[in-house]
């Protein structure tokens, strides 16, 4: 028994939906798909509510945007079956056997499918930093994503229970965008529960331009100086051992100082057809110190 969760934000989710129906159809189980919409602007709210005319489908709407692990969690308190699968609503899928792949693994407490993109760099360079980060940092194997653990550990394709899930605690402090898989996964590794890494990858087709991509990662960063204070953030992550590390040798102050000269020029090359995920991790870095400091300092 399955149910499917998609939460959506500015995207039409119409395809997704009809070919998530006919895999599940296929099936010898029963299912369900809850889509519930955060706070879109309405032409993607008037697209989608035609997922609601299949009757294995329900379609919400929320007035306001309450965050993506937020409305997880209501998602998953909705579901009516014991196994859950959440997608991302920006995705493709192009595996006819996505669905009977991971029924076949229903017997795992977790499990990750893993998320790829077109080899093809975007047309449009406004998109070339989100589908250079994606190829380079988020898509890997599943043997990649085992020996990477928590570290590789994303929920946009996610198989779980829903007693488990429902029992991890939702981490207040991570607001918007950013992190709430860093958490999630954090969870599990505490409980020592095994996460199985398959080959079921799904296509990730809603790639942000550099400046939306760059304001989310701002609130990610947020995010994740506020699981460093909290002792929630993990070993592991390489923008917290960086930073430990500037911080054990009292060098903070002059890295910040140092990459705020050079901000400018970082932010710029981001936004080319040319960015360099090294400039990317600096700016990253530059944001993380600065938001320590002054949260630090606001107490």
């Amino acid at each position: 028994m399955l149910s499917v969760l998609i939460p959506i934000y500015n995207f039409d989710v119409t395809k997704l939906v009809t070919e998530l129906l006919q895999q599940c159809q296929q099936q010898d189980q029963n299912f369900e798909i809850l889509c519930i919409d955060d706070g879109s602007l309405d032409e993607f709210k008037s697209k989608n509510q035609e997922v609601k005319k299949y009757d294995s489908v329900i379609y919400t709407e929320l007035e306001n945007n309450i965050g993506r692990a937020k409305i997880r969690s209501l998602l998953a308190e909705e579901a009516q079956y014991s196994n859950l699968l959440f997608l991302d609503c920006d995705i493709e899928i192009t595996n006819e056997n996505f669905i009977s792949n991971y029924l076949n693994h229903a017997d795992a407490a977790v499990c990750v499918g893993g998320i790829a993109y077109y080899r093809e760099p975007p047309k449009d360079p406004k998109h070339k930093l989100r589908w250079l980060y994606g190829t380079e940092r988020e898509q890997r194997s599943a043997e990649e994503r085992k020996n990477g653990r928590f570290i590789h550990f994303l929920a946009s394709n996610l198989f779980i229970t829903r007693e488990l899930f429902l029992s991890i605690p939702l981490q207040k402090n991570i607001k918007g965008y950013g992190h709430e898989d860093t958490w999630l996964g954090l969870q599990l590794m505490e409980r020592n529960i095994d996460i199985e890494h398959i080959e079921n990858a799904v296509v990730h087709i809603g790639l942000d331009t550099a400046e939306d991509f760059l304001t989310k990662s701002l609130s990610g960063v947020q995010n994740l100086v506020q699981l460093y204070k909290d002792n929630s953030a993990g070993e592991g992550l390489k923008l917290i051992n960086v930073f430990e590390r500037l911080k054990r040798f009292g060098l903070l102050f002059i890295a910040e100082w140092i990459l705020n000269q050079r901000i400018k020029g970082i932010v710029e090359n981001l936004n080319s057809d040319n960015p360099d995920l090294r400039k990317f991790d600096q700016w990253k870095l530059y944001h993380f110190i600065h938001s320590y400091r002054l949260s630090r300092k606001n107490g």
